[in-house]
């Protein structure tokens, strides 16, 4: 057992229940290195267990909005209070996101002003968060260009044990929030272990109050959520060098608002709003199989998985239906005296249906013309080799070199190269140095001639000559990691090219009077910026003192102009007092800088000015196993002017409940 134990801890790349949490604390999995967190080379932030308790973030987005480099979006408008997240001004489909090394499915590509893919697990299930900004697809592949986020989920330790856990949120007008969990993890003998969650969770809609930026004003502010999650992670050891793993993951989310009716928008040509009170039902599945074995020379890792979201919309009346099927084999050699090298290969096929409901499949939106509604289906194949080698050129330089050469069924062989080093300058400071390339396939409707569809008054078609999006990025950065306090700072430049848009074509519309909008490669961006962190601990006395600074200059190179909604600045600060061991208080305050918003159409352009959150919280152990915490979110009632294309939630007043046994 020793052997084994001792062997997964120096590949630090595998998800085992035969070593404790904290070991992996000081280790990003997620860059497959063998180094700790200081000589890693790259930005990343690690988010534990106890900062996503203080965050009291409802979903990873939550948490991503709080990440130095990282700003809220919402597209061109938010959709029922919808938001998303952008690394480092990049679209936000540009972020792939894992579940302990797994991709989820690629909803936000496929289904405009999506934030599906945030919510696939319980925070209650989450041990630890990597957050690595800039490309990664020299390991990860396609949509990994502008960073990845990896969900680490708890690994039980030792005994059979449990938790559970009740939350309550009530906004200073009423609307309210609700969620139970339930925890049971541990080994069951020397051989099995287990780690079991399950999560009910249910928000209410918040009604407009006139400051949405919507096309109507009965389309709700936010809409609401009732959410249903289950996980089970198990592992069996085989004997002191095998070890097999099986994972199911099983979630529905339903969505309720007052929002476009895009099937009677269709029929009758003129925008109409209604209440849906399952606009969205969101079914989603994980299962995923391990085989884990060390080897006298390394350790070999290999899993096969399959990740579906079936997304029915009764608005529009009809279904997404997204299947991931990935095979992966992965060679770790480390018996070299200064080399940690990495060789995987994967097979993956995505596939995409969009089914008409049996009530829908037609309409006529003029008297005499009937216009049939087609179901849409494509699948793709994608084969891949990546190699990645940690090299310790001296006892103060770490030069990682990787690549990854994609080969997909549309468009020529995709190589991802990366090149870091890391300088040693002392025991406690780093220089940083590299430059990565990262690409991101056509989503299959976009990529498709076939993919023809109408929503509400506005028509999309797809392009079979589209081109991967790529980008550049080089880094600079410094790093010193003290006793009681951690300065970073990262300066980054970005150039992506072939950038995917949907722009206006010759090709008319049948019944609308229109032209489609067909997908194009038409953009080219710069983006660079400046990242600073600072965290220190006891500054005065029992007080802990963190803040983080982002400054970003965007670029779109074919209009000569920033790109919308980006901030150049982004000020994140946060308090933590310690009253004694059991007890602490936490303030949290956010500058968000000014923005702007160049609308084309109606050739105008709006800025919007900076603004400040702020919020709270207070946390008490009464035994060992029992924790309540109680807190507010937007403690001075922000609310943001209509330009925005998203909105706060009203003041917000929450307790959780904590009980271990």
């Amino acid at each position: 057992m020793n052997k084994l134990i001792t062997s997964l801890f120096a590949t630090s790349i595998l998800f085992s229940s035969l070593y404790a949490e904290e070991d992996l604390e000081d280790v990003l999995v997620t860059a497959k290195v063998k180094s700790e967190a200081i000589d890693t080379a790259g930005s990343f932030n690690i988010v534990d267990e106890e900062e996503i308790k203080i965050s009291n973030a409802q979903s990873i987005q939550g948490i991503l909005e709080e990440t130095v480099g990282i700003n809220v979006s919402a597209n061109n408008r938010s959709i029922n209070g919808r938001k998303n997240i952008t690394f480092r001004g990049m679209n936000p489909k540009h972020t792939a996101i894992l579940i302990n090394g797994k991709r989820v499915s690629n909803t936000d590509a496929q289904i405009g002003h999506s934030d599906f893919q945030y919510n696939w697990i319980p925070m209650s299930a989450i041990s630890k968060i990597e957050i690595v900004r800039g490309p990664m697809s020299s390991l990860y592949g396609s949509k990994a260009l502008g960073g990845v986020v990896n969900i680490i989920t708890k690994k039980p330790i030792t005994e059979l044990e449990g938790a559970f856990e009740l939350k309550y949120s009530r906004t200073k007008d009423k609307e309210q929030g609700k969620s139970a969990s339930l925890n049971i993890a541990g080994q069951l003998n020397d051989k099995f272990a287990i780690n079991a969650f399950i999560e009910k969770s249910n928000e209410d809609l918040v009604e407009n109050k006139g400051l949405s930026n919507t096309n109507n004003p009965n389309e709700s502010e936010f809409e609401g959520k009732n959410i249903t999650n289950f996980v089970l992670d198990t592992w069996y050891t085989i004997d002191d060098t095998q070890e097999l793993s099986l994972s199911i993951l099983k979630g529905r989310e339903i969505r309720n608002a007052n929002t476009l009716d895009g099937f009677t928008t269709l029929r009758t040509g003129v925008e109409a709003y209604n209440y849906f009170d399952e606009l969205y039902t969101i079914d989603k599945e994980h299962y995923s199989l391990g085989y884990n074995k060390v080897l006298d020379f390394g350790v070999f890792n290999s899993k096969i998985y399959k990740t579906s979201a079936d997304v029915h919309t009764d608005s529009f009346k009809y279904t997404h239906e997204l299947d991931d099927t990935v095979v992966n084999a992965e060679l770790i050699l480390d018996n070299f005296e200064n080399n940690y090298i990495v060789i995987g290969a994967d097979y993956r096929k995505e596939s995409y249906q969009k089914k008409i409901d049996s009530n829908a499949k037609t309409f006529s939106p003029v008297p005499g013309i009937t216009i049939a509604r087609k179901d849409f289906s494509n699948s793709i194949n994608y084969k891949s080799l990546y190699f990645q080698d940690e090299i310790s050129v001296s006892d103060d330089f770490l030069l990682t070199l990787g690549g990854r050469v994609d080969k997909h069924e549309m468009f020529s062989t995709k190589f991802s190269p990366k090149i870091y080093g890391v300088y040693k300058v002392s025991e406690n400071q780093r220089l940083k140095l590299g430059y990565g390339r990262g690409f991101n396939a056509p989503s299959l409707k976009e990529m498709s001639d076939k993919y023809k569809t109408r929503q509400g008054v506005h028509a999309f078609i797809g392009n079979s000559k589209l081109k991967p999006e790529i980008s550049d990025t080089y880094e600079l950065g410094y790093e010193y990691s003290g006793e009681m306090d951690v300065f970073k700072a990262t300066a980054f430049y970005t150039e992506v090219k072939d950038l995917i848009s949907a722009e206006p074509s010759n090709i008319p519309v049948p019944g609308l009077g229109t032209f489609y909008k067909k997908y194009s490669n038409i953009g080219e961006t710069e983006l660079k910026g400046l990242e600073l962190e600072y965290l220190k601990e006891g500054i005065f006395d029992k007080l802990n003192f963190s803040t983080h600074y982002t400054y970003l200059d965007t670029k779109d190179n074919d209009k000569n102009r920033e790109l919308n909604f980006r901030p150049k600045h982004k000020i994140n600060t946060s308090l933590l007092y310690y009253f004694d061991d059991t007890l602490y208080a936490n303030l949290s305050l956010a500058y968000t800088g000014k923005q702007k918003n160049y609308d084309d159409d109606k050739k105008t352009l709006t800025k919007m000015d900076s603004y400040i959150t702020s919020k709270f919280q207070i946390s008490k152990d009464f035994t060992k196993n029992l924790n309540m915490r109680f807190g507010v979110d937007n403690l001075t009632d922000k609310k943001l002017h209509k330009d925005f294309n998203y909105q706060l939630k009203a003041r917000t007043f929450y307790t959780n409940l904590t009980y271990k046994f």
